[in-house]
């Protein structure tokens, strides 16, 4: 009892001090995630990526290639993105699709800021997701800030995209200063856009960097001066990175000759970045992801599901429809009326009557329509991509097929994705690493068929940090040595702090080892346990304590023991 009455007097004071590093003598790894944007899988394994492929080959490399990877659906730019780092799959992640609708007066077309209240029964207010308010899910850059960044790692995220520097430009952690320590992106530098923005050559038409090289120039910049943080040139930790003139090609030309060169111009620029890095002597703690948010098809052919509705008999009041490439996403006017089951009964018919569909899926169980039966959680309980944000119908195109809403002259572009037959990606984990194994990842298991969602946790556990809050994806640990994890990715020792009658141990939001004597013997409290405290009497008996945090890669940091005072 005394050593409990001891505890309960510092309630408010931490009894042990976060320490430093867990093995300042090591040195954490250089982390670049390189997403190929709109790759096929296949192409890789068909050689359009020469240099990529002595990489797997292990040429001067060590490479783990996983064949069977996957975007999460619709396999678009920003739902991935947005899973590759945050963990988390369109249903929770505040961005279901490259477009969707909020049930809400939207303060602009673009974001996810709501001026009015939420109201069911009337039609959604579409926006293309491309703002910082958007994403709901705790972000890897936010996450680091979150934990404490106990080795004061410093990120960078360079895009060739404009709207994905809008998306991860957010302040979450701390207003006024971005999660993000430097972020670029081509843009305008108007009253639209932020500081980052400055004169960079774009694509007139799409308004992209010009191409992959003004990409690349941006993070060989950063890789050799480093980017301002607090007054100081720090070479960055992380480095995310949006190579996007694959995607472009892809949907300028479909999937032919254009598209196979660019990408080789992507493989080109990739094997610049490594040749830097070999010749700074960065390659041999360089851990290099390269992957791609989603595939391309040529579609020469379109469908309208406005046009099909209507042709129904269904009045184009009742419904709003939003197109994201061989997807597409149906919303009832009224999401709460009792009649919407008889309705969506109606509107499913109507569309499965088209040949240039594949599926048709409710977004909730319909009682009028087999129940559960067609809905995406039973038919692909793998998506996770039914959630608030989602149509009530989410539809699939035929291959080559893609939907143009709200008529038949509003997509033009003859290659696209979003549907299944675009989810085959492109992953790979390479780099002169010690931690990277060598090596082909094939398998019934599940990460030999790692998910988008896989990357974040694993980022994280490079640094032996926690996953974010939100992830539901797994460490890639096919592609690395234990081993050597164990060297360089401890996670930093735990605090203990008391308040009230419980005992927690600080940083929250992982999975904790908590131990108490017994006998003079150490007892587990929690074992691998995402509970960050115990109460008080449960060390009764006992005068010692010690916990010891797991990161996102299940490497266990050292333990941090408490003895309080009067014991």
């Amino acid at each position: 009892m005394p050593c409990i009455a001891a505890i309960t007097a510092l309630s408010a004071i931490a009894l042990v001090a976060v320490a430093a590093p867990a093995n300042a003598a090591a040195e954490r790894p250089l982390v670049y995630v390189i997403v190929l944007d709109g790759l096929e899988g296949e192409k890789i394994e068909q050689g359009k990526a020469p240099f990529i492929s002595s990489l797997l080959a292990g040429e001067d490399a060590n490479a783990t290639y996983f064949p069977r990877s996957s975007s999460v659906l619709p396999a678009e730019t920003n739902p991935n993105h947005t899973a590759m780092t945050s963990g988390a799959y369109p249903e929770s992640s505040g961005i279901a699709a490259n477009a969707f609708a909020i049930y809400a007066p939207l303060e602009s077309e673009d974001d996810c800021i709501e001026t009015g209240p939420l109201d069911l029964t009337s039609l959604p207010t579409e926006t293309s997701g491309e703002s910082s308010s958007c994403p709901d899910a705790e972000l890897v850059f936010e996450a680091i800030r979150q934990q404490g960044n106990p080795d004061e790692l410093v990120s960078a995220g360079i895009f060739g995209k404009p709207k994905l520097g809008r998306i991860f430009a957010g302040e979450k952690f701390r207003p006024g200063q971005r999660d993000l320590d430097y972020i670029w992106a081509p843009c305008s530098d108007g009253a639209d856009d932020d500081e980052y923005c400055g004169e960079v050559p774009t694509n007139p038409i799409s308004g992209y960097a010009m191409d992959d090289k003004t990409v690349m120039d941006q993070v060989v910049a950063a890789t050799e001066g480093g980017v301002a943080v607090d007054g100081e040139m720090r070479q960055p930790d992380l480095t995310f990175v949006n190579l996007h003139q694959i995607d472009s090609a892809g949907h300028a030309s479909g999937t032919g000759s254009l598209y196979d060169s660019a990408i080789a111009q992507a493989d080109d620029e990739i094997e610049r970045l490594v040749g830097t890095l070999r010749a700074r002597g960065d390659w041999g703690r360089t851990v290099m992801i390269l992957v791609s948010d989603h595939g391309m098809d040529a579609t020469p052919s379109r469908l309208t599901l406005t046009e099909v509705l209507t042709d129904a008999g269904i009045a184009e009041t009742e419904f709003l429809a939003v197109d994201n490439g061989s997807a597409d996403f149906i919303y009832l006017a009224d999401r709460a009326s009792p009649e919407r089951f008889e309705l969506l009964r109606r509107m499913r018919a109507a569309i499965l009557a088209e040949p240039q569909v594949t599926e048709v899926l409710y977004r909730e169980p319909n009682p009028l329509d087999a129940g559960k039966t067609y809905t995406v959680d039973r038919m692909h309980p793998g998506w996770n991509s039914a959630g608030e944000r989602t149509g009530d119908l989410f539809v699939i195109s035929n291959p080559g097929v893609t939907f143009s809403e709200p008529s038949s002259s509003s997509n033009p572009l003859p290659g696209n994705h979003g549907a299944p037959q675009t989810a085959d990606n492109f992953l790979a984990v390479t780099g002169g690493s010690e931690l990277v194994g060598q090596g082909t990842s094939t398998g019934a298991g599940r990460l030999e068929n790692p998910i988008n969602v896989d990357l974040a946790p694993t980022v994280m556990g490079l640094f032996g940090l926690f996953a974010p809050e939100d992830s539901a994806g797994r460490f890639l640990a096919n592609a690395f040595d234990r081993k050597a994890l164990r060297g360089v990715a401890r996670p930093a020792r735990p605090a203990f702090v008391a308040a009230g009658k419980r005992l927690r141990v600080t940083p929250a939001g992982g999975r904790y080892d908590i131990q108490a004597t017994r006998r003079g013997h150490w007892r587990y409290l929690r074992k691998d346990s995402p509970r960050s405290s115990i109460k008080l009497s449960a060390l009764r008996g006992s005068c010692r304590a010690r916990a010891r945090v797991r990161s996102a890669a299940d490497i266990p940091g050292r333990w941090t023991k408490v003895q309080p005072p009067g014991c």
